[in-house]
């Protein structure tokens, strides 16, 4: 999901509203009913940067490492890989 002009704490918000409102979803089925979570990963371009395919890329890359962190920390949680020169080092959860 892209959010042009949206910060850090609004891209953070906007996905946890994402991941409540696929946790209050159910699947019925012939094994009964069944619960859905999601894991997401979040990344910024606070200096809005983002102009060549390689930024792009990095940003993506950025919000993929946060997706991994987010199910390794034990899934159904959104989490921020912090902006800080270029990488991806420092990450934040918001569960």
């Amino acid at each position: 999901m892209l959010l042009p002009h949206t910060n850090a704490a609004g891209a953070m918000m906007i996905a946890e509203r994402v991941r409540q409102s696929i946790a209050q979803q159910e699947i019925t089925g012939p094994l009964g009913t069944l619960g859905i979570t999601a894991s997401l990963g979040v990344a910024t371009d606070p200096g809005h940067t983002v102009h060549r395919a390689g930024e792009a890329a990095d940003l993506i890359h950025r919000a993929d490492q946060a997706l991994y962190q987010a199910k390794a920390g034990g899934r159904d949680r959104v989490v921020m890989g912090a902006y800080t020169s270029g990488s991806a080092a420092d990450l934040s959860t918001f569960s």
